[in-house]
């Protein structure tokens, strides 16, 4: 179930959502494919989805999912309520 934007880029966004079948608040990044430069669609996302869900580290946020639909990705990530590391390392 995805509620409210939380984080917004030049071709993504980030919604809080909820995962019924497991039972927790998630984050859900959206990747808008036809916003995305070609370079980053052949050569970063790909990458970063091979290598991202090998993760476990207890500061490292855990990818649980990732779907495709058309032209749009979604990540299914850990939600972490303090926002988002740049705000973070900000203040």
């Amino acid at each position: 179930v995805l509620k409210e934007t939380i984080g917004r880029g030049s071709y993504s966004k980030v919604k809080e959502g909820y995962d019924l079948l497991n039972r927790r608040e998630v984050a859900v990044k959206i990747i808008d494919c036809t916003k995305a430069p070609k370079d980053f669609l052949e050569k970063f996302l790909p990458r970063e989805l091979e290598i991202w869900p090998k993760i476990n580290h207890p500061n490292v946020i855990t990818m649980y999912n990732c779907v495709r639909n058309d032209n749009k990705i979604y990540m299914i990530l850990e939600y972490a309520s303090g926002g988002d590391m740049l705000t973070y390392i900000q203040k």
